[in-house]
């Protein structure tokens, strides 16, 4: 019997012994050898599918089911995001469906940007009304409501929306600085996490952020 014993996964062909029978058989027939090799790096190859990055099952908190339930889980907590996702360009699917960036591939410098400043994104609500947002490096005070309503360009679903002062955006000869009101569709909610659709986009896909209570 051959048996292939692996050491930790790693891909050397020292690590491997091959044991025939009782004992080290020795090969003295170039048609043994030549099947010998065969045989391991059959082995080798098979090791290697085994051991190729699995992508770990993550776990969605459930939808939504009501305003008051919303806002009853969100108050005086705070959330951090720890997974980022894109989600499928396809529209018409029945079940959304999720790219995890943190199993892609991408190494260019712009996608490991985009990563890591989305990743830094954070929630803090302080009370029944009043929010901040921690993000693009900025901190940002404003009011919260939790709503259903689907305006233009809106999916259906449960919305967060938080308004605040824009002080560096105006109009000419206007008096007062511009309040901005930024909707995050509400994907999944439980006691722990929050599943948010953040209204940006990656290569014409929405992003979605994952946060943890703190």
């Amino acid at each position: 019997m051959i048996e292939a014993k692996p050491d930790d996964c790693v891909l050397s062909f020292y690590t491997y012994q091959i044991y025939l029978g009782d004992g080290i058989k020795k090969l003295e027939r170039s048609d043994d050898i030549r099947i010998m090799k065969y045989t391991i790096f059959s082995l080798l190859a098979l090791l290697a599918l085994s051991c190729t990055d699995k992508k770990e099952t993550v776990t969605i908190p459930t939808a939504p089911v009501s305003v008051e339930s919303i806002q009853k889980e969100i108050k005086d907590k705070q959330y951090f995001t720890s997974r980022l996702a894109l989600a499928s360009p396809f529209e018409l699917e029945t079940k959304p469906s999720y790219d995890w960036m943190e199993d892609m591939k991408d190494t260019t410098e712009f996608f490991k940007n985009y990563y890591s400043e989305r990743k830094k994104f954070s929630l803090s609500f302080l009370n029944d009304t009043a929010a901040t947002i921690f993000d693009d490096d900025k901190t940002i005070n404003g009011t919260y409501k939790i709503d259903n309503e689907k305006n233009e360009g809106e999916k259906d679903g449960f919305k967060l929306r938080i308004s605040y002062v824009d002080t560096s955006m105006s109009f000419p000869g206007a008096t007062e600085p511009m309040v901005m009101t930024s909707s995050f569709t509400i994907t999944g909610i439980d006691e722990n996490e929050i599943f948010l659709e953040l209204p940006r986009e990656y290569n014409n896909r929405k992003v979605l952020a994952l946060l943890k209570k703190k």
